[in-house]
């Protein structure tokens, strides 16, 4: 089955010195495992194949609860159509559309409009961009 090798290999060297090195090598590799920084392997779980569910039946309601909400909702929109918005609902809806005007000024630019108002004119005599030699 094997082939036949054609090195032997060499004999293992006995005496005190290499058993005395075989023995802090496995005392080396004992503290090693001891240490935090070793993690040891997690065993693999067993894969758990979920079994398909049955959705035949689950469709049929899902579709005849839908159809229900469905005619809920067409008689609520029904209802709301019919009634005249009071005069506080008309103002709140004033009062929104005046704070929507504002936020989109605001959001144009992040800038505050009074931010150049006090007679700095950025840029014509700014110290910051000084060419000049200063001694």
């Amino acid at each position: 089955m094997l082939q036949a090798v054609e090195y032997k290999p060499v004999p293992l060297k006995t005496g005190e010195d290499e058993d005395y090195m075989l023995a802090l090598k496995q005392e080396m590799r004992g503290t090693m495992k001891r240490l935090p920084s070793h993690i040891p392997l997690c065993e693999k779980k067993a894969v758990v194949k979920k079994k398909p569910k049955e959705t035949s039946k689950e469709k049929e309601e899902l579709l005849t609860k839908l159809d229900e909400l469905e005619k809920k909702d067409e008689g609520e929109d029904e209802e709301t159509e019919g009634k005249k918005p009071e005069e506080g609902e008309e103002e709140e809806e004033e009062m929104e559309g005046q704070e929507y005007d504002e936020e989109e000024l605001e959001e144009e630019n992040d800038y505050i409009n009074s931010y150049f108002e006090d007679g700095d004119d950025y840029g014509a005599c700014s110290d910051d961009n000084m060419d000049e030699a200063t001694y």
